[in-house]
């Protein structure tokens, strides 16, 4: 919007601002912004327009990758030529992280592309649609009538009272990947140690009990999905990939019994490098495994995947360009 006196406002839209007075102050209203960068391409125009009076920008929420990003964006926003400070407004804002090239969902297409089983051939379906939107199939589900994983009530960062059954689980999804976000943002400390802070001497990982800890399949998927890779590297010390695998071996058990779960959404982020595990654990895995769900083929598929490509006795890897990093 363009302010031509204190009382009346004329709209513009932000593709078509030629029409701006270079003397008259502006507001700039984005009510959800991420980078910002319609915002800074504006601020940008304008300068090559020549304006001169005070713009204020305004996003009401906000989702940045990180606290660095944001910040350095709110600087870059308000600072105008000869000394001249414009204004930026914001109610709320949450770190969000992800700033991986590939998500997990185009990983996974690019995984699942190969396998034959229909489990599998309807999950591709979906996940070639990502680009609408992915809403109830966040995860890969067990249960062949419904694509949304199952969520529970008492979520510990949620009030009470919320109905489970109607959550929207890119909802959840966001939460996850906002605190996981926030602990990367928050120095390890002595005093202070739930922190995935990570610079050249420290290495941080999502303890891996959180996959116990928070048991339900929509939470277990939204944990590895909003993690980074290396906070999901499990291979050293070794008892960080004992600890995945009892977990992931509990899992399997409940699926024999026909309980819907986790396990095969799991088993995609190790499929796809994600989750990395130490080859003796790995091995462990895939035996009781295959084991315990010998009757399920979309299992058996992706487990002989895994064999294939993470067990070395067995390695006949693809092209290194097809391996996820």
């Amino acid at each position: 919007k363009k302010a031509s006196n204190k009382s009346s406002f004329q709209e513009i839209d932000i593709k078509n601002i030629a029409t701006i007075e270079n003397d008259k102050p502006i507001i700039a209203l984005m009510p959800v912004i991420t980078r910002g960068h319609s915002l800074v391409k504006l601020n940008s125009d304008l300068r090559l327009l020549n304006h001169e009076a005070q713009r204020i920008f305004i996003a009401p929420f906000a989702l940045p990758h990180s606290k660095s990003d944001f910040d350095l964006f709110t600087k870059s926003l308000v600072l105008g030529p000869r000394g001249l400070k414009y204004k930026f407004e914001n109610f709320r804002k949450a770190y969000i992280g992800h700033q991986e090239t590939n998500s997990s969902w185009s990983r996974e297409l690019d995984l699942i592309d190969r396998f034959s089983n229909s489990i599998w051939k309807a999950r591709k379906e979906k996940l070639q649609k990502q680009s609408n939107g992915i809403i109830d199939s966040i995860g890969v589900s067990c249960n062949p009538n419904n694509d949304k994983l199952k969520f529970n009530v008492d979520f510990a960062f949620w009030a009470p009272g919320y109905n489970p059954d109607k959550t929207n689980p890119p909802a959840v999804y966001l939460t996850i990947s906002s605190i996981l976000q926030n602990l990367r943002e928050k120095p390890y400390t002595d005093f202070d140690k739930e922190s995935l802070f990570t610079h050249v001497y420290q290495h941080s990982v999502l303890d891996p009990a959180n996959f116990s800890r928070f048991n339900d399949p929509l939470l277990q998927s939204c944990l590895w999905r909003c993690a980074y890779d290396g906070e999901l590297d499990y291979r050293s010390p070794n008892e960080l990939s004992r600890t995945f695998v009892d977990i992931l071996i509990r899992l399997a058990h409940s699926k024999a019994n026909n309980e819907f779960n986790a396990t095969l959404d799991l088993l995609v982020g190790i499929a796809i490098g994600k989750i990395k595990l130490s080859e003796a654990h790995l091995k462990r895995a895939i035996k009781e495994l295959k084991g315990l769900l010998s009757e399920h083929p979309e299992y058996t598929e992706i487990l002989d995947y895994i064999n294939t490509q993470f067990i070395k006795t067995h390695a006949s890897p693809l092209p290194k360009q097809d391996i996820p990093c």
